[in-house]
């Protein structure tokens, strides 16, 4: 899945699926971004094209910790880098959800950001 278009009027972000939709990920964008969170499908090539653009795209304020186990596997390692980022951005409130093997954190604040931890490997 990936974002596909996103309309400020309306707060809508279409997000793309090549075989089946995840609803409950789709939940998940909507709490933690407060938009609507639409499906659609698109194919597998535009998914490999889009992925190779968006790579290319990401921004200073998402980080991915790809390597979870790098930090002991420990739920209290997380909290602690949370925390710190948290204290960072001057954060006026923090989400939190799971979108597939994923821990989202968004931190709202002075300066948003963006926190993926991978909690399983595959």
């Amino acid at each position: 899945m990936l974002p596909v278009h996103f309309s400020q009027i309306g707060r809508r972000l279409m997000v793309g699926f090549v075989t089946r939709v995840q609803h409950h990920i789709l939940y998940t964008i909507e709490r933690m971004t407060s938009c609507i969170a639409a499906p659609c499908f698109i194919t597998a090539t535009e998914y490999r094209q889009r992925m190779q653009s968006l790579a290319v795209a990401a921004t200073e304020n998402e980080l991915v910790f790809e390597q979870t186990n790098r930090f002991g596997d420990s739920v209290a390692e997380i909290a602690r880098l949370v925390r710190n980022y948290v204290s960072q951005a001057g954060a006026e409130e923090t989400r939190f959800g799971m979108c597939g093997h994923y821990l989202w954190v968004r931190i709202l604040g002075h300066q948003d950001m963006d926190l993926l931890f991978r909690m399983q490997n595959d």
